[in-house]
């Protein structure tokens, strides 16, 4: 056995999603192979600060979460790539007493704003950290729902025709505004943060009353809603990819349960086992659709996958009509919930083997980047400053 990898697991968050992305960051952990990973936990709390510590492996730590009480120290992953890991622990003199813990690879699972939308991704780079999933781009296109929606209609994917009502539009004059979308739609309708995951701040309206609370509550958490019209005998149903750009295989598909007529952060995390993230929610899998249905969703997985640019793991959400089986695209979520690893068990792929495939993905793509030239010399600088160029600040 060679020497074992050092796993970078950051998860928590500065996101409505923090507790979700907590129960997932401890799934990965457990998933990892011992005998090949040495893990290191990185937890980011509600207020933006960065924590390492074997303590944070176990969920308990988080209820009441104190660092001086469980033993964790603050930490940080620097851009500076001269690096290469965590910095613990900060103190004001940081440079001189800190120790580095190196990283081989980092597996960000923080779900949604500042994790999912590409931020995470951006400081990963920056420190030429080697890290899981989708790049700075495809994550910020999966985040942003316009932005996802757009760009599979250019790729002639099905989608839901949409509207958006930004904050100012709304705030200026929200008659004209309701008027806007009463001239495009009929009741009833969803309206959607346009930047947020997890089904928070999304409502149903059957009216205008309900549409004006629809969209203060969306607005509340972002500054843009998306306005839709419901489809008629609507399930949804999921399927989640796993690969890079040369291979990109699909799961099984699964039905959601909600108790209501849309899946709801509480259908998905807190009706089943909460410990279990989306893995403890209603399901049915296989979901109960036809096999001609089941391939096609199958295949538009992979190719929405792929036109977003994406790599690593997703999760692609579908409503389909029952009677007609009319299929539109609703979103991608570049990092699920418990990294659906109950799409993959029925495939035959174990939790420990779906993380061992997307750390090799991983290390693969930054293998490949490496092979970039980033460095382009024209001689630039000793030419202007030959000719005598100076710059200062005159007096």
């Amino acid at each position: 056995m060679g020497q074992k990898r050092k796993v970078g697991v950051i998860f928590g968050g500065r996101s409505v999603e923090h507790d979700v992305s907590i129960i997932t960051g401890l799934q990965i952990i457990r998933a990892l192979d011992r005998e090949r990973y040495e893990v290191v936990p990185i937890y980011i709390s509600k207020n933006g600060e960065w924590y390492t510590g074997n303590a944070l492996t176990d969920i308990g730590s988080f209820l009441n979460f104190d660092p001086d009480v469980i033993g964790a120290t603050r930490a940080a992953i620097p851009p500076d790539r001269g690096v290469g890991g965590l910095i613990t622990p900060l103190t004001s003199g940081w440079l001189r007493s800190s120790k580095v813990i190196p990283l081989d690879v980092v597996f960000p699972c923080v779900h949604g704003t500042h994790g999912e939308d590409g931020t995470l991704q951006g400081l990963l780079e920056m420190a030429d950290l080697p890290y899981v999933g989708c790049d700075v781009v495809s994550s910020a296109i999966g985040m942003n729902k316009v932005m996802t929606k757009k760009i599979l209609r250019y790729h002639g994917l099905p989608i839901l025709d949409f509207l958006i009502i930004g904050k100012y539009e709304w705030q200026l004059d929200s008659n004209q505004a309701i008027a806007r979308i009463s001239d495009k739609f009929r009741y009833p309708l969803f309206v959607k943060p346009v930047a947020l995951g997890s089904s928070i701040g999304i409502s149903k309206a059957q009216n205008e009353t309900e549409l004006r609370e629809a969209l203060e509550t969306a607005l509340s958490f972002d500054d843009a809603a998306m306005i839709e019209s419901a489809v008629e005998n609507m399930i949804e149903v999921n399927c989640a990819v796993l690969g890079d750009s040369q291979e990109l295989t699909a799961s099984a598909c699964e039905q959601p349960i909600p108790w209501q007529d849309f899946l709801s952060y509480e259908d998905k995390y807190m009706r089943g086992k909460a410990a279990l993230g989306m893995k403890g929610a209603e399901r049915k899998i296989p979901a109960p659709i036809s096999e001609t249905l089941r391939e096609r969703i199958q295949k538009t997985a992979v190719q929405a996958f792929q036109a977003i640019g994406g790599c690593g793991i997703a999760r692609i959400d579908f409503f389909v009509n029952q009677k007609t089986e009319k299929v539109y695209v609703n979103e991608l979520n570049t990092m699920p919930g418990s990294l659906s690893f109950y799409l993959w068990e029925p495939t035959g792929l174990k939790p420990s083997q779906v993380v061992d495939k997307l750390i090799q993905i991983a290390l693969e793509v930054h293998k490949t980047k490496q092979q970039k030239i980033f460095s382009y010399d024209v001689g630039l600088l000793v030419k202007a400053a030959s000719s005598g160029l100076k710059f200062g600040i005159k007096k």
